[in-house]
C-alpha cells in the first residue's frame, strides 16, 4: 500500500497538470516550442481572472491578474496572442452590454514578466477581432515591430498599424471607415411605432412584404425586412417613425410620388440601408441632419425633384457613400464644403440644373 501511494506521488509530480475545463489557452511556438497562455477564473471570485503563461523551462508558470467590472465579460472565442520573439503581445477582447473593449497585455520572455499596456481598443458596440499580424526584424527587438489591427464593427472594418517601442504602441496609421454604423456615433434607435399607425402606403407595403396583420407585426417580423418599396403609391407625406424597426433594411424605393418635404426624423434608425431614392419626387429642400443615421448608405437618389437649395448640414452622416444623383433640379447656388461629409470616391452628378451658379466643396 505503502508503494502505491510513493508510486502515485512521483507520477503526479512528474507528469504535466492538465488544463483544466474552465480554462482557454492559446498555443506558442516561435522557433521551438514556447508554451501556452491561458486565461482562467479565479476560485470563489466570479470578477477575478488568472492571465498565465505556462512556458516550458520555467518549474511555476506567471500569472498577472484580470479583473472584469461589473456587466462585463470576456469574449474568449477572440482572444489571440502574437508571438514577437522577445516578447508575446495578448489581445483580451471583453463586452460590456452592447460596449466592446479590447485589453492589450504583454510578457516578456527573458525576464518571465507581465504587464498590462495603458492601451484600449473602444467600440460602443461589439467589436469582432477579424486579423491580427505583424512584421518584426530577425532579432524580434523592439523598436523594429510593427502591429497591423483589423476589427469588425457592424458590418464596418476598421484597420490599424502601429509601431512598438517597447514600452508602448505609437500610431502609424488608423483607417477608420467612414462608413462607421450611426450607432457607433452615439445615436440611439427611434421609438417603434406601431404598424397600424403608420403612414398608410407605409403601413400596407409593410404588411405586404411580412404577410401579417399590421396588428400583429412586431419588432421581430419588421427586422427581417430587406427591401422596401413604395413607388407610384401617391405618398405625399411621410411622418415620424414610419421606418421605425426596419433595422435590417437595405434598400428604399419611393420613386415617383409626390412627396414635396420630408420630416427630420424620416430615416432615424435605419443603420444598414444601402440604397435610398427619391428620383421623380416634388421634394424642394432636404431637412439638415436628415440622413445623419445612414452611416452605410451607398447610393442616394435624389434627381428629377424641384430642388432649389440645399442646407447646410443636409448631407451629414453620409460617410459610406459612393453615388449621390441630383440631375434635373432647380439647384441655384451650394452652401461651402456641402459635400465635406462624402468620402473622396464619392461621384457626384449635377447636370440639368440651369440655374446652378457654383459649386463649392
Amino acid at each position: 500500500m505503502i508503494r502505491m501511494v510513493i508510486l502515485f506521488v512521483i507520477m503526479t509530480a512528474l507528469c504535466p497538470t492538465q488544463v483544466q475545463a474552465d480554462e482557454y489557452c492559446q498555443d506558442l511556438n516561435f522557433e521551438g516550442p514556447r508554451g501556452k497562455v491561458c486565461i482562467l477564473p479565479v476560485k470563489n471570485s466570479k470578477t477575478d481572472y488568472s492571465l498565465r503563461m505556462n512556458q516550458p523551462g520555467r518549474k511555476k508558470p506567471v500569472d498577472i491578474k484580470v479583473t472584469l467590472a461589473e456587466g462585463e465579460s470576456f469574449e474568449l472565442e477572440r482572444f489571440r496572442t502574437l508571438d514577437l520573439a522577445q516578447q508575446v503581445l495578448v489581445w483580451l477582447p471583453l463586452i460590456r452590454e452592447f460596449e466592446g473593449h479590447t485589453l492589450v497585455f504583454v510578457y516578456r520572455i527573458e525576464q518571465a514578466r507581465w504587464e498590462q499596456l495603458p492601451v484600449r481598443w473602444v467600440c460602443r458596440r461589439r467589436c469582432t477581432l477579424q486579423h491580427i499580424s505583424y512584421q518584426t526584424t530577425r532579432s524580434g527587438g523592439p523598436p523594429n515591430t510593427r502591429v497591423f489591427y483589423e476589427t469588425e464593427v457592424d458590418g464596418q472594418l476598421l484597420k490599424s498599424s502601429y509601431s512598438w517601442d517597447g514600452k508602448r504602441f505609437k500610431p502609424l496609421e488608423i483607417e477608420e471607415p467612414r462608413s462607421r454604423d450611426a450607432l457607433t456615433r452615439g445615436y440611439k434607435e427611434p421609438p417603434l411605432v406601431p404598424v397600424c399607425k403608420r403612414t398608410p402606403q407605409v403601413r400596407d407595403a409593410i404588411v405586404q412584404r411580412t404577410g401579417v396583420a399590421c396588428e400583429k407585426i412586431g419588432p421581430d417580423q419588421l427586422a427581417r425586412i430587406k427591401s422596401l418599396s413604395l413607388d407610384k403609391k401617391d405618398l405625399k407625406q411621410l411622418k415620424p417613425g414610419d421606418f421605425s424597426g426596419l433595422s435590417e433594411l437595405n434598400n428604399l424605393d419611393m420613386m415617383s410620388n409626390p412627396l414635396n418635404k420630408l420630416p427630420a426624423e424620416a430615416f432615424d434608425g435605419l443603420f444598414k440601408l444601402t440604397s435610398l431614392n427619391f428620383q421623380g419626387c416634388r421634394l424642394t429642400t432636404i431637412p439638415e441632419g436628415i440622413f445623419k443615421h445612414l452611416g452605410s448608405l451607398k447610393s442616394l437618389y435624389l434627381n428629377h425633384n424641384r430642388l432649389v437649395k440645399l442646407p447646410v448640414g443636409a448631407l451629414e452622416g453620409l460617410n459610406s457613400l459612393t453615388f449621390l444623383s441630383l440631375n434635373h433640379n432647380r439647384l441655384v447656388s451650394l452652401p461651402p464644403l456641402i459635400f465635406k461629409p462624402l468620402p473622396k470616391r464619392c461621384h457626384i452628378y449635377l447636370s440639368n440644373n440651369k440655374a446652378l451658379l457654383h459649386r463649392t466643396d
